[in-house]
C-alpha cells in the first residue's frame, strides 16, 4: 500500500504539485498562527514561543516535509543511477546475461557447432552501446 502511493506520488507532477502548494499554504497558517500566538499588546514575546501549540506543530509539519524530501531525494537518486553509463551496463549485463546463458545452453545441447554458436561477449558488447 504504501510502496503504491509512494510510486503515484514520484510518478505524477499533479500530486507533486498539490502537496507543494498544500505546505506552502500550511506553512503560511502555521507561522501566521505561531506570531499571533507569542504577540502580546503588539509586541512579540519570544520569550513564551515554547508555551504554544503552533510551536509544536510547526515542529511535526517540518519532520513530515523533511521525510516527503527525503523520499523524494532517495527516489531521484536512483533515477540517476541510470543515467551513468556504467552502471546502466552493469544492470544490462546482469539482466541479461542468463538469459544468454541459457541460449547458449540450448545451443549445445541442440548440437549446434562452435561457429553457430552465439558469441556472448559479442551480444554483451551490442547490448551496451
Amino acid at each position: 500500500m504504501i510502496e503504491k502511493v509512494k510510486r503515484i506520488i514520484k510518478d505524477s507532477p499533479l500530486i507533486k504539485t498539490v502537496i507543494f502548494f498544500t505546505s506552502v499554504f500550511l506553512s503560511g497558517i502555521l507561522a501566521s498562527g505561531f506570531v499571533s500566538e507569542i504577540t502580546e499588546s503588539g509586541k512579540l514575546k519570544w520569550i513564551n514561543f515554547y508555551k504554544t501549540t503552533s510551536f509544536y506543530l510547526i515542529i511535526i509539519y517540518l519532520l513530515i516535509l523533511y521525510m516527503y524530501n527525503r523520499f523524494l531525494f532517495i527516489s531521484e537518486t536512483e533515477q540517476k543511477k541510470f543515467l551513468e553509463k556504467d552502471y546502466v551496463q552493469s544492470y544490462i549485463v546482469s539482466e541479461c546475461l542468463p538469459e544468454l546463458a541459457e541460449r547458449y545452453k540450448r545451443d549445445l545441447k541442440d548440437g549446434k557447432s562452435q561457429n553457430e554458436l552465439i558469441d556472448i561477449q559479442k551480444e554483451i558488447k551490442k547490448l551496451t552501446k
